[in-house]
């Protein structure tokens, strides 16, 4: 049986897009078994069984989506990441025939030539509190350096290099390292209004600007899965509006309406506030997004987005205003 690939997926091909392997054949009419396995785990993750007609084709894609999970990185870290769940490396096998192993994003579009998987501007705010990330795709090596601004001039934070791939990689802006750092030096903290992040990922220069502040009681913040297989974050000033709805389970019985259990869940009204159509376009993002967390001290929670659509007026100021509602819901007392 002689065979052939005559086209696979690119490199950090996205799996939630289509993933199409085409073989060519002899078109002998004999039974031929296409394998998907997981190069990182070495798992079989489906087959597919053609008759050799010639050309074949096959979709890997929904084999691929199985194996990834992607989260926010928890945790202190603060520099480069590996995150798990963002992508999975896969090979197809036809007889002897084995293809070259390629890495698949969480993403539904191709990545942009920088590589970047954000969709938030460079321009970017961070409370002390809180943490960002910068996602990409790597290939042999990537370097950051890290830099505070305060009126007394620039402050380095640190360098930080990494080596390896093809993969998926993040740099984690941590907040609370940032802090520690910076009540090192001469300056006090709260004279430090900006952060400069310098990365060059295989060669290539990208530079990220943070307005630092300090904390805000009660903001809210939110992390969503972007396009791009990567996790934005953002921060809505404090709450004005909470809702509290309960589902009751009720029933008639002989001295009349009785409530038997209570299920309860909270609402919030999230108001951005008017931002510059970029910030805007790039939130709008959360409102289609499958996947979306409340983001705490104590960790990242699923939160539930109910608002379907908004509106981006160009070039005019805009704002977004958001209902999200958490997850779980919380069973009250049952009799």
């Amino acid at each position: 049986m002689m065979m052939e690939f005559i086209d696979v997926p690119q490199q950090f091909a996205p799996a939630f897009g289509p993933a199409v392997y085409t073989m060519l054949g002899q078109a002998d009419g004999n039974l031929i078994d296409v394998i998907v396995r997981n190069d990182d785990t070495n798992e079989i993750l489906g087959a597919k069984r053609f008759i050799d007609s010639g050309e074949m084709t096959v979709n890997v894609a929904v084999y691929l989506r199985r194996c990834l999970d992607p989260v926010p990185v928890e945790g202190d870290g603060f520099g480069f990441i590996v995150p798990t769940g963002r992508s999975v490396r896969a090979s197809v096998e036809v007889g002897e025939l084995v293809s070259e192993s390629r890495l698949f994003t969480a993403a539904v579009e191709n990545l942009p030539g920088n590589g970047g998987m954000d969709c938030m501007p460079r321009n970017r705010t961070l409370a002390f509190d809180e943490w960002d990330e910068i996602a990409f795709r790597v290939d042999r090596q990537a370097r950051c350096v890290v830099q505070a601004i305060s009126e007394a001039g620039p402050f380095e934070i640190g360098t930080f290099e990494w080596e390896g791939g093809p993969c998926v990689c993040l740099f984690r802006v941590n907040g609370w390292k940032i802090a520690e750092i910076l009540q090192t030096s001469e300056c006090s903290l709260e004279s430090y209004r900006q952060l400069i992040i310098d990365l060059t990922i295989d060669g290539k220069p990208i530079s990220f600007s943070y307005g630092l502040h300090k904390p805000v009681p009660g903001s809210f913040r939110l992390g969503w899965l972007n396009r791009y297989g990567g996790i934005d974050y953002y921060s809505f000033p404090p709450l004005n509006t909470e809702r509290v709805a309960a589902e009751k389970q009720r029933y008639l019985g002989p001295t009349g309406y009785r409530t038997s259990g209570t299920a309860e869940e909270r609402r919030y009204v999230l108001d951005s506030g008017y931002l510059p159509e970029a910030v805007l376009r790039a939130l709008s993002g959360v409102v289609g997004s499958p996947r979306v967390w409340r983001i705490r001290e104590n960790g990242p929670s699923d939160v539930d987005v109910l608002t379907e659509s908004m509106t981006v007026r160009s070039p005019e100021m805009n704002r977004l205003v958001l209902e999200v509602r958490e997850s779980n819901v919380v069973n009250l007392q049952t009799f």
